[in-house]
């Protein structure tokens, strides 16, 4: 478009032209605010994103913590259970070795 000629709107001095011109003006600078708002709006939702992604990843953590602490107190639970096996047949053990001790001290007071 070089070599077009802008050719000016024919002037109109009436009421009509300035109204037309002054609700131009006015769906101008609604646009621009309606612009605006759609910009605002844009920028809450990549923020509202960033943060669900954010969340997302720390939910992640906290399961991964989770499963491995359940992985850890079923291990503790099943040692602490062989400890508490091996504890109660020690006692047996000892039981039978002072009763072995206590009969064979008997046995040798009623020979003597």
């Amino acid at each position: 478009w070089r070599g077009a000629q802008v050719v000016p709107a024919p002037v109109l001095g009436s009421a009509a032209a300035m109204a037309s011109s002054a609700a131009l003006r006015e769906q101008d600078a609604l646009l621009d605010e309606l612009s605006s708002g759609v910009d605002r709006l844009k920028h809450r939702a990549v923020d509202i994103k960033d943060e669900s992604q954010l969340h997302t990843r720390l939910l992640d953590n906290i399961d991964a913590g989770v499963d491995g602490a359940i992985t850890g107190l079923q291990q503790e639970t099943a040692r602490a259970a062989q400890i508490r096996k091996a504890s109660g047949v020690f006692w047996l053990y000892v039981t039978a070795v002072v009763l072995l001790v206590l009969m064979i001290m008997l046995i040798i007071l009623g020979i003597s």
